[in-house]
């Protein structure tokens, strides 16, 4: 196992904990773990997932309000 990766994207890693735990019911905001497994699944499985930050700000498409 190659520990680079949580070098090499902390950032990604922290904000993927935070979307796998935040909700916001009242805005239809919901947790998603899918960047919490791509960072595990390139981690233990040595997929290649792009890890983009990008992908996990919440925009106002996925937010029904």
């Amino acid at each position: 196992m190659n520990n680079e990766i949580f070098k090499d994207n902390s950032k990604y890693f922290r904000n993927a904990l935070v979307r796998t735990n935040f909700r916001d019911i009242s805005k239809g905001v919901y947790e998603d773990n899918n960047y919490l497994y791509k960072f595990f699944s390139n981690l233990l499985s040595e997929t290649n997932y792009e890890l983009n930050e990008e992908e996990l700000f919440i925009t106002k498409n996925e937010v029904s309000l």
